[in-house]
């Protein structure tokens, strides 16, 4: 009986530790903005999304009877490095208040 009990805990105990050494690496992965940023990076989502936007934007202008040089001005303001600086200041200060670093959660609106 105490070796079948053995097997028993033996078998539950080695998921069980597999399971919480995962979830660790997981979340100090998740909750690193280093992690965030060169994802970003490395998936040009600075620029996808900047074209995105200004394509929605340029369509919405279009459809509302403005013309496409109206859009000029607000174009600046979503340049890939404009979202860079921003993704980058709001990452760093969520994952500062999620990691219990930071008593208030601030968030950078340009």
């Amino acid at each position: 009986m105490k070796l079948i009990a053995k097997i028993l805990l033996v078998l539950i105990s080695i998921p069980v530790i597999l399971m919480c050494l995962l979830s660790i690496n997981i979340r100090l992965q998740f909750l690193s903005s280093g992690f965030w940023i060169s994802a970003f990076e490395k998936g040009d989502v600075y620029i996808k999304t900047s074209s995105v936007i200004e394509n929605k934007l340029i369509t919405r202008v279009v459809a509302e009877g403005g013309k496409e040089s109206d859009v000029t001005v607000l174009s600046g303001l979503i340049s890939p490095s404009s979202l860079k600086y921003f993704f980058e200041n709001n990452i760093d200060s969520l994952l500062l208040f999620a990691n219990g670093k930071s008593l208030e959660m601030m968030v950078y609106v340009p």
